[in-house]
């Protein structure tokens, strides 16, 4: 790396890439522009690492965790599945402790986690889906806003043409009036 590209990592957005310079509008005009550089897997930002070959949310088993769900089936129906064995798991744990010389709660805790752990991660799942679904939104919602934006500055546009043509107009002057100005 090279001294301009020293605290890079600290920057609130990463620096551009160095090939930018080579897209003048001149260049653009005259079609004289590089082509744009190969598509990449690996790249850095923010100073951390990023693959995009690989999967964004890894399966639970890579983590050494059981999996309690159907990974082909409904994933809502899952999450009901998982949510109501969860309850019932809680339920069980409350009453083996209020019980006199109950047993160990550890196993049903450990129990209780795995299920919460699953369930989060069938949440995580859906995390891409709502990121482009949030931004799908966000879109739609600034189109909206510069079509009014645009429909609004039109109509002003529209008003003072209007009224600079009606002040562009001659007037006549009645030099009989005081003020000058022609009688309505």
């Amino acid at each position: 790396m090279g001294d301009e590209h020293v605290g890079a990592d600290t920057l609130s957005l990463p620096l551009p890439p160095k090939y930018y310079l080579d897209y003048t509008d001149e260049a653009t005009r005259t079609a004289t522009a590089p082509p744009p550089p190969a598509h990449r897997d690996k790249y850095t930002c923010f100073g951390a690492p990023c693959d995009l070959s690989q999967s964004y949310i890894k399966p639970l088993s890579e983590y050494g965790v059981d999996v309690l769900f159907d990974p082909t089936a409904d994933r809502l129906s899952e999450l009901r599945r998982l949510n109501h064995a969860t309850l019932a798991e809680f339920i069980s744990l409350v009453n083996d402790m209020s019980k006199v010389g109950a047993s160990d709660p550890a196993a049903k805790l450990q129990r209780l986690e795995l299920l919460f752990t699953n369930m989060h991660h069938l949440l995580n799942e859906f995390r891409p889906h709502q990121g482009h679904e949030t931004l799908r939104a966000m879109m739609e919602n600034q189109l909206e806003e510069r079509t009014t934006m645009t429909t609004l500055l039109r109509s002003t546009y529209a008003t003072a043409k209007a009224q600079l043509v009606t002040l562009a107009a001659p007037a006549t002057v009645d030099l009989d009036r005081p003020d000058g100005m022609q009688a309505s």
